[in-house]
């Protein structure tokens, strides 16, 4: 399936270079910044080749509530891709008097833990100098497997996108290229 909206984070998911475990995070609401690229990432893994990852993206967009894709889909920056793609599961667009936030749709990093608690940890171990907080945050951020350094690129501190948009991995760097600071 054609991607409904162009960006070069879902660029990469059209064009098959995504792995497996991070097309799930994605289908379960967890990767994308801003709801455009969430709502386009889930239209186009409705359509993934792996059944677990169709069934995941059907059951997230399942937990948006309809008035919400309604507001949504009534915008005028949303692409007529999306809009139809809703339109056809019944979905008609509500146009809003004045555009609302971009923030993402579902907000599963509340659910899967948020990035805080490890900072804060991190923050306590290395103390107040500001040398050695970042010395930790670099060690942090090499423990990390991709998919969680692919969430602190989207929602993690100036710090954490300055460090990781050198990273080797293209999905890592486009990632914080793409998140909306």
């Amino acid at each position: 399936m054609e991607p409904p909206y162009h960006t070069p984070f879902l660029d990469c998911f059209r064009k098959g270079e995504v792995a497996s475990d991070i097309r799930m995070m994605a289908a379960q609401g967890v990767l994308a910044p801003r709801a455009q690229e969430q709502l386009g990432l889930l239209v186009l893994l409705t359509a993934d080749s792996l059944p677990a990852i169709r069934a995941a993206a059907e059951r997230t967009i399942g937990r948006i509530p309809r008035s919400s894709i309604a507001r949504f889909i009534g915008r005028p920056d949303v692409s007529p891709e999306i809009r139809e793609f809703f339109e056809r599961r019944g979905v008609e667009p509500v146009y809003p008097a004045a555009l609302s936030s971009d923030a993402p749709l579902v907000d599963a990093g509340q659910a899967a833990g948020s990035q805080e608690g490890p900072e804060e940890a991190a923050d306590a171990a290395a103390g107040a100098g500001g040398e050695l907080h970042r010395l930790a945050t670099i060690q942090r951020l090499a423990m990390m497997t991709v998919s969680e350094k692919i969430k602190a690129a989207m929602r993690g501190s100036r710090e954490e996108r300055s460090i990781l948009i050198r990273d080797p991995n293209k999905l890592v760097s486009l990632a914080v290229l793409s998140s909306p600071r």
